[in-house]
């Protein structure tokens, strides 16, 4: 795999990554999130770059119009910006502490975030307002169970949640209840996140494995673990469902899925591999490590295009 490049200030916080709609941009964090960088993913350019003012942003989104960047802070308030001139749009303040996700519907109306309090809160994005607490696992037996990330299912009516258990639940949006719990791990699931067409559901854990899920039978499809026994931090499934890829140490893995097999193993970052993202066409596969790096993968040649 080739590094063609190393861009430096890179060094400052894990990365944040997600790619335009259009698939033709990816947008990374760096310096603590307080730098947006906007590259061109046929060439690893970085053509302009937002200085984030608002705090020390720990994830970001992008509304499908890819006009409203969303940044998310450790204060625990979210900032949405306009990617064309990096202007201050709007203020969420959450009330929480170290926002660890928010993800956003597919029309851009509705945000959801989670932080360090047991509830995800949902925003209605044109008022900005709070439009109500969900609190998918609190009860009267287990008060305040941490919820550490969230992800949203492509039709927006179901929210996997990642908590201090070592389950995923699964949360129906339209009803309002838990449909049920996800559980096979026996270590911290790290990483959770639905294929495109929301029919499975990937994790990564500090067990050593990765595992598919099927969303309606809510059963195990695929257990796969990490030779070097080290631990697995980031999953992405590919749009046409048919690999899979883990992060773990230095390395990730891209893994057939019918047959389980691991077929190329891509190197290049020097830590551990905290976040994957295919594009929408599925030919480039993008990471960002704990070693401050961005790299993005050309999957189609299982070889790297191009680093940052």
């Amino acid at each position: 795999e080739e590094l063609k490049t190393k861009i430096s200030g890179y060094s400052y916080g894990i990365p944040s990554i997600v790619f335009s709609p259009d698939g033709l941009t990816l947008l990374s964090t760096s310096l603590y999130g307080r730098r947006i960088s906007f590259s061109t993913v046929s060439t690893g350019e970085i053509r302009k770059t937002i200085d984030n003012d608002t705090g020390i942003s720990t994830t970001i989104a992008l509304s499908l119009d890819g006009e409203t960047l969303l940044t998310a802070d450790w204060s625990g308030q979210i900032s949405l910006l306009d990617t064309k001139t990096g202007n201050l749009k709007k203020k969420l303040l959450t009330q929480s502490r170290d926002l660890s996700t928010i993800v956003l519907s597919k029309d851009s109306s509705r945000l959801y975030s989670a932080g360090d309090k047991g509830f995800i809160r949902e925003w209605d994005i044109d008022s900005g307002k709070s439009v109500r607490e969900i609190l998918p696992l609190t009860t009267d037996t287990t008060p305040n169970i941490q919820i550490k990330k969230i992800s949203l299912s492509p039709d927006d009516k179901t929210l996997a949640i990642l908590s201090s258990r070592n389950s995923i639940a699964l949360y129906d949006i339209p009803t309002n209840t838990l449909k049920g719990e996800l559980r096979g791990h026996s270590s911290t699931i790290y990483s959770v996140v639905f294929s495109s067409d929301g029919k499975l559901l990937g994790s990564a854990s500090y067990d050593n494995t990765i595992r598919l899920w099927d969303i309606e039978s809510k059963s195990q499809l695929l257990s796969l673990s990490e030779p070097t026994s080290r631990n697995m931090y980031s999953i992405a499934i590919s749009p046409d469902q048919r690999f899979v890829a883990s992060g773990t140490y230095k390395l990730i893995r891209l893994w057939d899925i019918e047959s389980g097999e691991n077929v190329t193993t891509l190197s290049g970052h020097t830590g551990s591999i905290r976040n994957l993202i295919y594009s929408p066409d599925g030919k480039i596969l993008a990471s960002s490590s704990l070693d401050g790096s961005v790299i993005l993968w050309d999957v189609t040649s299982n070889q790297s295009t191009n680093g940052r």
